[in-house]
């Protein structure tokens, strides 16, 4: 059984990843060190959000910072961070039953296109697509049916591979590796 200090010191730790931005932070530092403007793109959100966010995660501890010259470059102080993350992750989508895909395929971007009619996720994609590394994923996420038509093509045309189809209650993931 925890202490009462051991208790507080947990609930402090865990308060630090009640922001979504911050979560989507720590997965994008989990392939390695990132500056700003490398963490603004993965996360698609604005920079004065993210340098704020990682502000945070550096005050309480989960991410280190190192400048070099002009550019200030974060990673990760520990991967069991978000191995923890991964651990909640698969326990809120085996109580919501939506267990396939999600639990083992790991994105590096995420590519939120909600809202968008097809072809606009599939544009999209094309261009983002060309801001991970070869062979990296990327889970595109839409609510657009047409799109489950048109991206095994489009994969199929530009030599990407289509991973994987992780169907929620509102929107469909697609896990996509750059092949070239």
């Amino acid at each position: 059984m925890l202490t009462s200090r051991e208790c507080e010191a947990v609930a402090s730790f865990l308060q630090g990843l009640t922001n979504p931005l911050r979560l989507k932070i720590l997965y994008c530092l989990r392939s390695g060190e990132k500056n700003v403007t490398e963490i603004t793109a993965c996360t698609g959100e604005r920079q004065p959000n993210v340098s704020h966010q990682l502000k945070v995660l550096v005050t309480k501890g989960y991410v280190s910072r190192r400048k070099e010259r002009r550019k200030v470059y974060y990673s990760l102080n520990s991967e069991k961070i978000v191995e923890l993350l991964d651990q909640v992750r698969e326990i809120i989508l085996s109580e919501s039953g939506e267990t396939r895909g999600a639990k083992t395929m790991q994105a590096d971007k995420v590519l939120d296109a909600l809202g968008l009619m097809c072809p606009m996720p599939i544009q999209k994609l094309a261009k983002v697509i060309k801001e991970i590394q070869i062979g990296q994923v990327i889970e595109v996420r839409v609510d657009d049916t047409l799109t489950a038509s048109d991206l095994p093509i489009w994969c199929e045309k530009t030599g990407q591979e289509l991973l994987d189809t992780c169907k929620h209650e509102d929107y469909t993931s697609y896990f996509v590796r750059r092949r070239r």
